[in-house]
């Protein structure tokens, strides 16, 4: 298997990196995080190109990508309802179609995906108030990089 998870529990280092290349070790991985959700105080989990993780050749009989994406569905909003902002990312081209809309009518009370012309942006929205603005990342040729308001 391919993927890694690294913890570090330094005070102001607590970061969670995991790199996967299937929808199967997203899944796997989103279990670890939640079983060491508590121990290791994870609060921030980014996913970058969450609809390019599915491969459909590791799919099974019967199976479709909305089912896939339900059950990573169901993964994010168990760290959600803990406490864990999830962030998700997505292409141009995948933001247009009909998975990701309905996507985003199911997560939007956790995360708002937003497009401008040039950078790709998230804004959380894990607040009371929905239309307080509590932060921003910015997914840009530089890498990720946080605005808050």
């Amino acid at each position: 298997m391919n993927s890694w998870c690294f913890f570090f529990k330094e005070a102001l280092e607590r970061v969670t990196i995991a790199r996967v290349s299937d929808h199967k070790q997203l899944i796997e991985i989103l279990g670890l995080i939640d079983d060491y959700f508590v121990e290791y105080c994870i609060r921030l989990v980014i996913i970058d190109g969450v609809f390019e993780m599915c491969d459909e050749r590791l799919f099974g009989e019967n199976v479709r990508r909305s089912s896939i994406m339900g059950v990573i569905l169901n993964k994010i909003n168990i760290l959600t309802e803990a406490g864990c902002t999830v962030v998700t990312t997505c292409s141009q081209k995948d933001h247009e179609s009909e998975l990701t809309k309905n996507w985003i009518q199911q997560i939007q009370r956790s995360i708002l995906v937003e497009n401008d012309s040039k950078v790709r942006g998230v804004r959380v929205l894990k607040v009371k108030d929905p239309s307080q603005n509590c932060g921003r990342f910015k997914i840009s040729s530089r890498g990720l990089r946080a605005e808050y308001s």
